[in-house]
Formats: structure tokens, C-alpha cells, sequence
């Protein structure tokens, strides 16, 4: 008589050792097996309709991952576990609503990074330029570092998603954003474009323009960022703008050169 083996069988006509998880060679596969094959691709179509939904969360990719390693199931098959993970935070944005700010951005709007003069010295600080339909434009400093320049502080609340739904999985805010006294300007007429013409010039400047009016046609103005900014001066950002042209026309939108020595506008 054979000796029994654990998690095997003996086969007398093939006189041989087979394992009791697996299918006999040459046989029919059974019915449970069947089973869970179905089961299987049954499981593999949920998960790829799972990772398919924009409300997947963050900690079930992570948990996807550590199981899976780097790459996870999706509806176009094995997926970068990264690539999917930036998908989903844009597919999911956060979005803040800044308190009293009504009308003040809602032509044109770019952030930049500038250096700034404070109390305690020289410091990179990151800005909103922003325009509005008005005609207004105004600087907003992004974070903490505002407070050092006595403006007017706005307090943003987020619209979604809702932190109820999952603190852990929110982000951080920004944080509040701070207009210094001199850094707001009202303009002759509507702000049709605001463009960052430095990213690839060692001076850095904003391209402005204005839509124009009834009486007036479009303009165009360079605002320099070179210098580190004053917002102790109440005229700070007027300073720092200069008219470059006018022209007898409407004035939508406008681009410079890669090393920002050439404005086109539209």
C-alpha cells in the first residue's frame, strides 16, 4: 500500500502522486473548479470597475499597491500604480471658496513665486496676480508669509470634496491669502490676459493686457518681478507696472516668446 502524503493523493492506473489543490492530468476539470475560475475573473471584472470609478479612494490604491506591488488592475489592463494615483487627484480637485473675494478674479489669473521685502528680512513668498471684469488687479500672498505685511487677510472655505467624507484623505489647505495695502490697482478698462513671461528668462516679468473699451482701445503692460517687492509702500504694485502699448482695438489674450523677448497679443 502507498504511503500517504499530505495535500496528495495516489493514483493506482498512473501509479503516481498528485496534489490534491490541483487537476488530475488528463482529466475533466471539475465542476468546483469551474467555479472558481469563474469566481476569479468575476473578481478581476470588479476590481477593474472599482479602480474605474472617480470616487476610488486613496487609501484602497495604497492597499492595491502593497498587495499588488507596484502595479494595479484597471479597465485597459495593469496600470502604474503612480500614474493612476495623479489621475485620481485631478479627477478629484480641491476646491476652496476665499470669503469676500467676489468679482476679483474672474478674467484672468496667474500664481507665481517672487521675493518680498519683511521684517524679518528677504524671503521667497508664493502670489496670486489676479483680474477681474472691472478692471481691478491685485496681488494676493499665499500663506503666513502675509501676515508680516498687515493686509487684509481672506479665509477660504472648502466646497468640496467635504472633509466629512474623509479628514485623513482632504489634503492640507493653502491656507488664508493676504492683500497688502499697496497691492491693488485699478485699470482703464477690463483684464483680458495675465501671462508669466519668465519662466525661461533669467528676468522675471508678467505680460497684462486689457481688453479696452467704448472710447479706448486695448493696452499692454509689463509687470516687473525682479526686484524683491515693498508691500510697505502703498503704491507698490503701481510701481512696479509699466505701459508698453496701446492699440485702437480689442485686446482678448496674449502670449510671449519662449525667453519672453517678444509679446503677441490677440
Amino acid at each position: 500500500m502507498p504511503q500517504e502524503l499530505p495535500g496528495f493523493y495516489y493514483d493506482k492506473e498512473k501509479n503516481r502522486y498528485f496534489p490534491l489543490k490541483g487537476p488530475i492530468p488528463g482529466s475533466s476539470r471539475s465542476s468546483s473548479s469551474t467555479n472558481k475560475a469563474k469566481k476569479s475573473s468575476t473578481n478581476n471584472t470588479q476590481a477593474s470597475n472599482f479602480f474605474r470609478r472617480t470616487g476610488v479612494r486613496i487609501s484602497q490604491l495604497l492597499q492595491s499597491r502593497e498587495l499588488n506591488g507596484n502595479v494595479i488592475t484597471s479597465s485597459k489592463g495593469k496600470c502604474d500604480f503612480v500614474e493612476e494615483f495623479l489621475k485620481l487627484q485631478a479627477s478629484q480637485p480641491v476646491v476652496l471658496k476665499y470669503q469676500s473675494t467676489e468679482k476679483i478674479a474672474d478674467s484672468a489669473m496667474d500664481q507665481i513665486h517672487i521675493d518680498i521685502h519683511t521684517a524679518e528680512g528677504q524671503t521667497e513668498a508664493e502670489v496670486l496676480l489676479t483680474g477681474s471684469v472691472n478692471g481691478s488687479l491685485s496681488l494676493f500672498e499665499v500663506g503666513k508669509v502675509g501676515e508680516h505685511n498687515h493686509g487684509v487677510e481672506f479665509i477660504p472655505d472648502r466646497m468640496r470634496p467635504a472633509i466629512e467624507e474623509n479628514r485623513a484623505e482632504c489634503g492640507k489647505d493653502p491656507g488664508c491669502i493676504w492683500r497688502p495695502p499697496g497691492a491693488s490697482l485699478h485699470m482703464s478698462s477690463n483684464i483680458s490676459c495675465i501671462k508669466m513671461c519668465g519662466k525661461h528668462s533669467p528676468f522675471q516679468r508678467a505680460l497684462i493686457t486689457t481688453l479696452g473699451s467704448e472710447t479706448s482701445g486695448g493696452s499692454v503692460y509689463i509687470l516687473n518681478l525682479v526686484e524683491p517687492v515693498d508691500f510697505d509702500s502703498s503704491s507698490a504694485l503701481a510701481e512696479m507696472m509699466r505701459k508698453t502699448a496701446a492699440f485702437n482695438c480689442t485686446i482678448w489674450t496674449a502670449d510671449c516668446s519662449y525667453n519672453s523677448n517678444r509679446a503677441e497679443q490677440i
